[in-house]
């Protein structure tokens, strides 16, 4: 997805962390019609290391959990699985994003929030400041 070159993804009020990705997280939380609880998620462990680190890690582990409170909705059908998966490893490919991203993005798609925390926790202890 050619995001950037689209004037409203070329901008960004307060900083640069998301337009200077190739593959955009909000581009993907749309091609993935994703909730306001998974595109958080996403959103947050994209940006951990452009933007504020740890901090952004333990929001993106309060949105999962609020969506364990909240939402109790199904996987979605597999053929939309698929699609999540393909796009989501174009996005890590485009962006150089480490494979446990890819972890924590498709257990959020799936709705298995509890693996989501628990990789995002991993992607804590080896986060160097």
């Amino acid at each position: 997805m050619e995001a950037n070159k689209c004037t409203a993804f070329s901008e960004q009020i307060g900083g640069s962390h998301y337009k200077d990705m190739p593959f955009q997280p909000i581009c993907l939380i749309g091609s993935l019609n994703l909730d306001f609880f998974q595109g958080n998620v996403v959103k947050y462990v994209s940006r951990y290391k452009l933007k504020d680190g740890v901090r952004d890690l333990e929001k993106a582990k309060h949105y999962c959990r609020m969506a364990m409170e909240l939402a109790e909705k199904p996987e979605p059908p597999e053929e939309e699985q698929e699609e999540a998966l393909n796009l989501t490893d174009q996005f890590i490919v485009e962006n150089g994003l480490p494979m446990i991203i890819r972890t924590i993005i498709l257990s959020v798609v799936l709705r298995q929030w509890e693996g989501a925390v628990e990789a995002i926790e991993e992607l804590q202890t080896t986060y160097e400041h």
